[in-house]
């Protein structure tokens, strides 16, 4: 009986001793990655380094300081306002001219356009009514065709205001 306890211990501190060993053995796989990744990630940082140094050279230790500049005069420039000037600009027809087709679903040539509202579901269609500088929103029905314009435009000009 004896014998038989002292065998069960030697298998249950045997099994152990296994277990022991794996798990050292996982943790230690798992610090090699860790540091091959940390060295991997580390060697390529001072590449990095080392190639903005050959590109920017005595620059490339004011890095801060030229990025400050840089942010400070982009916070310093002007804001964008409205255009004062008139200007127009006569397009040329020397290399031809633009022929508009219009297409069905299924890529057929049709006389007309369709409607936007019928193939494009839950569109809202806005008409905008007034003059030059003082237009309306106005909200309209899709069975209203005037809310879209594919009509034929011929011009040579274009009007445009520039500051």
């Amino acid at each position: 009986m004896i014998n038989k306890n002292k065998r069960k211990l030697s298998n249950q501190v045997g099994s152990a001793t296994v277990l022991v060993v794996i798990t050292i053995f996982s943790f230690a796989i798992i610090l090699m990655g860790t540091y091959l990744t940390i060295t991997t990630l580390l060697k390529s940082q001072i590449k990095s380094d080392i190639r903005i140094q050959e590109l920017y050279g005595a620059d490339a230790n004011r890095i801060d300081e030229l990025y400050e500049e840089v942010i400070g005069e982009m916070e310093e420039s002007p804001e964008i306002s409205e255009p004062t000037e008139t200007t127009t600009t006569e397009f040329s027809r020397a290399y031809g001219v633009i022929e508009i087709v219009w297409l069905d679903t299924d890529n057929n040539v049709i006389s007309n356009p369709i409607s936007p509202a019928s193939y494009l579901g839950g569109l809202t269609p806005v008409k905008w009514t007034g003059t030059s500088g003082s237009y309306t929103e106005t909200t309209t029905t899709t069975s209203d065709t005037g809310w879209y314009s594919y009509t034929a435009q011929a011009s040579t000009t274009e009007t445009r205001r520039d500051k």
